[in-house]
């Protein structure tokens, strides 16, 4: 049944062409930024005397950023790209704590077709899309990456379809077809004007790419689930849950399966403050390992069109492991419409639960620069 699923996908991507209606002029549009910014870190262990480093942003990004983004459209049809490097490098080394090739890289790079008036469309190869994502700080999305997405969109806010994932379809050493029927996914989303909406994916993971337990089916499949309601004037409220390591591994030893649970509800107060609170919760299926438990309370600010900012404090902590303490306000100055500055200052405490742990009291101010075009 799923190779007749595979093959039904497969036919609905490839021949959108022969159905297209006439094209109007094709168009190609251009834009990109550049990041460059600075961090300085200090803390009461390895780091008194301060390290500075390179960054693009205060998320633990090594490097600065440039990146060129392209979208061609010709009627129906067209392409999006998108390229990066992270590194102003002549020898294009990584950045210093990357895994990542810090040249020129290929961040997305697909082709993308409507079909039957918009009511179903694709896009093919390395896709980056959030049509199915979760709507809570942690986005879950099982439709990106290399493939073929196909989606259907038969009434106004229902979206709904299936993603065929060849991450690692290599050249020599491909999947064979039940590997193929088992990295599956399928998504789904629905909207109600000024009410709700709902995100929901289920993603199959073969033993293509599982190096833990040889010979087992699905021992990484994931599902998540998320909701938000907008339904009252200036409130917006998430739910959002996802469930990890679905397979028949999380019964035997060593279990790895999870279920993280994503809450977050804001209020625009004004046009100068919006507050806020994040939280989330992991539980495993192993019982010998304890719920990890995060809250982050948090105000958005606009002073005026020039100046903006966010603030915000953090308790996260795992029994036996570390509880860790940070507070981070944020200010950003608009030039205009294309270029801003933002400086972060962040105070972290994190103390080991461990036998013999210790506390680190860190400090990271990080300015950063970036211009659009």
């Amino acid at each position: 049944m799923k190779r007749i699923v595979i093959a039904g996908l497969l036919i609905v991507a490839l021949t959108g062409a022969v159905i297209a209606e006439t094209a109007p002029t094709p168009a190609l549009a251009l834009s990109g930024a550049i990041k460059f910014g600075v961090q300085i870190e200090t803390d009461d262990q390895l780091k008194e005397d301060g390290v500075v480093t390179l960054r693009h942003d205060g998320d633990g990004v090594a490097g600065p950023r440039v990146e060129l983004v392209g979208a061609y459209t010709n009627g129906d049809f067209g392409a999006d790209f998108r390229l990066r490097s992270d590194s102003f490098d002549a020898s294009g080394t990584a950045a210093a704590g990357s895994t990542t090739d810090k040249t020129v890289y290929v961040s997305y790079a697909y082709a993308r077709g409507n079909l039957l008036n918009n009511m179903v469309s694709f896009k093919a190869g390395l896709v980056d899309d959030g049509q199915w994502a979760g709507q809570a700080d942690a986005a879950y999305d099982m439709a990106d990456g290399k493939g073929i997405n196909i989606y259907i969109k038969p009434i106004k806010g229902l979206n709904f379809g299936a993603k065929i994932d060849l991450t690692d379809a290599k050249d020599t050493t491909g999947y064979t077809l039940e590997q193929l029927q088992n990295e599956l996914g399928f998504g789904f989303a629905y909207d109600l004007d000024k009410m709700f909406s709902v995100r929901a994916g289920y993603k199959l993971d073969s033993d293509k790419d599982d190096t833990t337990v040889v010979g087992k089916e699905d021992t990484k499949s994931w599902a998540y689930g998320s909701f938000k309601f907008i339904g009252v004037p200036n409130l917006t409220a998430v739910v959002e849950s996802k469930v990890g390591d679905i397979g028949d591994y999380k019964d035997e030893v060593g279990a790895t399966g999870y279920t993280v649970i994503n809450e977050g509800v804001k209020y625009v107060v004004n046009t100068m403050f919006t507050p806020g609170i994040y939280a989330f919760q992991t539980l495993y299926s192993n019982s010998d390992i304890d719920m990890k438990m995060k809250i982050r309370p948090y105000v958005d600010y606009k002073l005026n069109d020039k100046i903006s900012g966010h603030v915000r404090a953090e308790y996260e902590t795992q029994p036996d492991v570390a509880t860790t303490i940070a507070i981070e306000p944020r200010v950003k100055f608009t030039f205009n419409a294309k270029s801003c500055i933002e400086g972060r200052y962040r105070y972290q405490s994190v103390e080991s639960l461990l036998p013999a742990g210790i506390t680190t009291n860190t400090n990271k101010i990080n300015i950063f620069f970036t211009h659009s075009f």
